[in-house]
C-alpha cells in the first residue's frame, strides 16, 4: 500500500527546497530518511502495543481477536509489522513508507464487511509537524540566497 498525500503549504516548501544545494541536499536527505523511519516505527508500534477487543473469531485453527473499528489492528502472527519497510529513490530526496501486506489497505481504510483500523495515516499526522520543522529548519539554513 502506498499512499499520495499533498498537504496545504507543501508546495511552497517544495520550492524553498528546490534551492538547497550542496550539505543542505545531504541534510535534506537524510531528513527525508530519518521522517519516513519515524512515520515506520510509529506504524509498526501502534500496531504491536495496541490491544483493542473486537470480535474474536477462529480460523484455520487460529484465534484472533481484531481489534474494535476506528483503532489501529491488533496483531496476531507479526506479518503485517514485517512487511512495514521504507523505500528510498536514488535521489534520496524522495521516500515513501510501504505497508506491503496484501490487507494493508483492508485495515487502513475498512471494507464494506469491516469497520477501518487506520494505522498509517493517524502515524503520518503524528509525525509531520516534526518532519516539517525539520524541512523548514534545512531551508531556512541551507537556501541560495536571493534564489
Amino acid at each position: 500500500m502506498k499512499v499520495k498525500i499533498d498537504m496545504e503549504g507543501m508546495q511552497d516548501l517544495l520550492v524553498k527546497l528546490q534551492n538547497v544545494e550542496g550539505e543542505g541536499k545531504k541534510a535534506l536527505a537524510q531528513s527525508v530518511n530519518v521522517g519516513l523511519l519515524m512515520i515506520e516505527t510509529r506504524c509498526k508500534k501502534k500496531v504491536q502495543s495496541h490491544a483493542s477487543k473486537g470480535r474474536t473469531y477462529t480460523r484455520g485453527g487460529v484465534t484472533h481477536t481484531a481489534s474494535a473499528g476506528g483503532n489501529p489492528p491488533n496483531t496476531d502472527t507479526g506479518y503485517l509489522v514485517s512487511q512495514m519497510y521504507v523505500e528510498l529513490e536514488t535521489d534520496g530526496m524522495t521516500g515513501y513508507f510501504v505497508s506491503g501486506a496484501g490487507y494493508s489497505s483492508f485495515l487502513e481504510y475498512g471494507t464494506v464487511n469491516m469497520a477501518e483500523r487506520p494505522f498509517v495515516y493517524p502515524s503520518f499526522a503524528e509525525e509531520l509537524p516534526a518532519i516539517l520543522k525539520e524541512f523548514n529548519d534545512i531551508a531556512e539554513k541551507y537556501i541560495v540566497k536571493g534564489a
